[in-house]
């Protein structure tokens, strides 16, 4: 059996240490075609697009198959980017008074920021919208041997019974 190869993207980063030949990396299928933003964006919304998606393009991480998620993503950054906004002219807290009782609560448009935030940080991995995670997709795209799931990928073992695989349905 012996030990495990080394995946060929880990050894050029290690500087091959041990001078033998490195097998080229299986290249990953690619989807044909830029990613159009779809036509329901807001004018916000596409111009988020405008600025994101050349670049996501270039380095690969956006493709046409991702463009209505990643559209959702530009359409909750557009509603988060108008919430902020209204938060610059509008306090924080707003007292609210009842018959019995006299309270503060926080301002609609703070609780719409922070519920699209939580929304947007859990999208930026799919994207590499994050050093972290950019690097992790680049890592696994460098493996390119089968030991990680890249994003938007079934983490399945070949050769898995139909029974144990929950996806077996839509992936024949």
């Amino acid at each position: 059996m012996g030990r495990r190869k080394t995946p060929a993207g880990e050894a050029v980063a290690k500087g091959n240490p041990g001078h033998r030949p490195i097998a080229a990396a299986p290249s990953l299928p690619v989807a044909e075609g830029d990613a159009r933003a779809p036509s329901w964006l807001s004018t916000d919304g596409a111009a988020i697009w405008a600025r994101l998606a050349p670049e996501l393009t270039r380095l690969k991480l956006l493709q046409s198959p991702d463009a209505l998620t990643f559209g959702r993503y530009c359409q909750y950054f557009a509603l988060w980017m108008k919430a902020n906004k209204a938060l610059q002219t509008e306090d924080l807290v707003k007292e609210t008074v009842s018959e019995h009782v006299t309270m503060d609560r926080l301002n609609k448009n703070l609780q719409a920021a922070l519920l699209l935030d939580r929304r947007l940080t859990d999208m930026e991995d799919r994207f590499g919208l994050n050093p972290a995670n950019r690097q992790r997709i680049f890592a696994l795209r460098a493996q390119g041997n089968g030991q990680g799931a890249l994003p938007g990928e079934l983490p399945l073992e070949p050769g898995q019974p139909a029974a144990e695989n929950p996806f077996a349905g839509f992936l024949n």
